[in-house]
């Protein structure tokens, strides 16, 4: 076979001749690859041209156009480790912290949900709570309380999820 344009690697469009034997060998190793993250439609077009060697009438051709449909793939989301909060002391009112920043997906939005929360020390928080929206967490002081709790934040994409763990510290006054 004989390349007329391109070299038959990582081309987008070919030009070769060979006997017809060489072709059919070259087409049935033909192999499509999408870009990364490519999903929709495209198509894989094939002319063969005689060139005028066979039969009468000049160069006689066909073509074909062969369909192609890819559906995406939904990829996991990923994240990294959330930053522990500075400690406070106790009585410290109110408390937001905003965690989304720590979580990631290529190809979807992520709701957000607390997983394990666990005291230590005697600490408890009133109203603790995760905006599934929005990844920030909240959470008021249980008075004259201490200690640290550590809180695992998970987020979905609908079918896949990824969580991190961070740890949060009320200092006694």
């Amino acid at each position: 076979i004989s390349f007329v344009s391109g070299d038959g690697t990582a081309d987008t469009e070919i030009v070769f001749q060979g006997t017809w034997s060489q072709i059919n060998t070259a087409l049935q190793d033909i192999v499509y690859r999408p870009d990364s993250n490519f999903h929709g439609s495209d198509a894989v077009s094939i002319v063969a041209t005689d060139l005028g060697n066979s039969g009468s009438g000049g160069p006689q051709s066909v073509s074909e156009s062969i369909p192609i449909v890819i559906t995406p793939v939904n990829h996991a989301p990923s994240s990294d480790p959330i930053p522990n909060p500075p400690a406070v002391d106790e009585d410290f009112g109110i408390f937001d912290y905003d965690v989304s920043s720590h979580f990631r997906d290529v190809d979807s939005v992520l709701s957000y949900s607390l997983g394990s929360v666990t005291y230590y020390g005697g600490l408890t928080l009133d109203n603790l709570a995760i905006d599934a929206n929005t990844g920030r967490i909240s959470f008021a002081r249980d008075q004259n309380a201490n200690g640290s709790v550590e809180v695992r934040v998970v987020a979905y994409d609908g079918e896949h999820s990824t969580s991190q763990t961070f740890t949060f510290t009320v200092n006694p006054v």
